[in-house]
């Protein structure tokens, strides 16, 4: 069987979803296709919510299939994109369910594959109860197996891995948390801030081990210890929270350039190496509004602005863009973070000479009467220049406190390229 679309999108997350819809919205007349192996798009930050709520399972919110269709966007969920040929601007796909194989041609493709959990090269990585925690199936099987009062190793200390560690402690899990790093949370604050988390993890009965990496996962039939600094833990769940790779097999049987970590590389108008075809989401590179540079960042928020640009571009424009900036909020416990633009570690491994202040608000209004004092504003600076590349925030006892510690004001201060000195309603402490 062969078919023939004006666009074909190969992956259904969200990326792969956004740039279909985005296209067919821009251009009605548009036939498109979404390829899609698993379920289409679901938030994945509500993974680590389903594993401490089961209930939670039963209200995922997605795109469903159906709802695709009735805008005209055809939909091949169950089938994987095996091959494809640029030459022919041809698909081959298999439906996993039926061992069928079929063509799908295509005048423009949009490469939207995701990513896949980066697992560390350890003995007994593939034990029975060694769980990745990256798509709503690893949730359940997470919930599954668990019980109250198993010993769990949650190992990478991200926001992923605390939110897990959360969720397991929340179920009533005895959990420890390792971290290769000296410390946790490296891409979202600043070290002082990450510590004001570490404390609180601690205090909710969170056990980390910082600067040792896992040494191996051991058991029989079933996981049984890990070693960490040739310390033996012993666990009966562990979770893998090390991070994200991009899932470029397919990218990279194509031809397209790839960055050093494996993303396909793209242009201001998210455009591959490859006439016609463009690439978004967590598979793609994309451009760091600040620096100008690519950069690697696997994140939802990100990928659906992408897809909107890519899904235009597909559709016939000529949309491109400044640059993203990362903005990331999240809660653990009884604290709020967020975290927008650069960190200090990033901003010098893209080459820009940076430092955190510590910041107060000055401005009639704040802080308002429900926040709590127990609140750390940071701003990132660019070293000489002063100007303002990043902002951060630790709230405590106040799961709705970071809007109104002026994470627009920061947001439009980058956007603006201001500096610290410009915002009349900051005052660095």
């Amino acid at each position: 069987m062969k078919l023939g679309f004006d666009l074909v999108v190969v992956g259904g997350g969200v990326g792969g979803v956004n740039a279909a819809l985005t296209a067919k919205n821009a251009k009605p007349s548009l036939s498109v296709a979404v390829v899609s192996h698993r379920p289409l798009t679901y938030p994945r930050p509500d993974l680590s919510a389903f594993i401490k709520n089961p209930s939670k399972f039963k209200e995922v919110k997605r795109y469903r299939v159906e709802e695709l269709e009735a805008v005209g966007v055809k939909v091949f969920e169950g089938c994987r994109a095996v091959s494809v040929s640029p030459k022919d601007r041809m698909v081959q796909v298999e439906d996993t369910s039926a061992g069928e194989k079929f063509r799908l041609e295509y005048d423009r493709m949009v490469m939207a594959t995701g990513s896949l959990p980066a697992v560390p090269p350890v003995e007994g990585r593939n034990l029975p109860g060694v769980f990745t925690l990256k798509w709503y199936g690893d949730a359940l099987a997470i919930s599954r197996h668990l019980a109250p009062g198993m010993k769990a190793c949650v190992v990478g200390a991200g926001i992923i891995g605390l939110e897990a560690a959360e969720a397991l402690k929340t179920r009533g899990l005895k959990v420890t948390v390792v971290e290769a790093l000296p410390f946790i949370l490296g891409g979202f604050v600043e070290p002082d801030l990450a510590e004001k988390v570490a404390q609180s993890m601690t205090l909710h009965g969170v056990s980390l081990v910082k600067g040792s990496p896992i040494e191996g996962i051991y058991g029989g039939e079933k996981v049984e210890y890990v070693l960490v600094d040739s310390v033996k833990f012993d666990v009966d769940l562990v979770v893998l929270a090390v991070g994200l790779r991009p899932n470029t097999l397919l990218a990279s049987q194509m031809g397209l350039s790839l960055s050093k970590v494996g993303a396909v590389k793209t242009d201001r108008q998210l455009r591959s190496s490859l006439n016609g075809v463009y690439a978004v989401g967590d598979s793609a590179e994309t451009i760091d509004y600040i620096t100008g540079k690519a950069v690697y960042r696997p994140l939802g928020s990100i990928a659906a602005k992408a897809a909107e640009i890519a899904g235009l571009n597909a559709a016939g424009a000529s949309e491109t863009y400044d640059g993203f900036i990362r903005v990331q909020y999240d809660k653990l416990f009884d604290l709020s973070l967020g975290s927008i633009g650069l960190t200090v570690r990033e901003a010098e491994m893209l080459g820009v000479p940076a430092e955190a202040v510590d910041v107060s608000i000055k401005k009639q209004g704040y802080p308002p009467p429900l926040l709590p004092a127990k609140s750390v504003v940071k701003a990132v600076v660019e070293k000489g220049s002063d100007v303002v590349i990043g902002w951060q925030m630790v709230s405590y006892n106040h799961a709705d406190a970071w809007p109104y510690w002026g994470s627009q004001l920061f947001l439009e201060a980058i956007l603006e390229r201001q500096t610290l000195s410009q915002l009349q309603e900051v005052k660095a402490d």
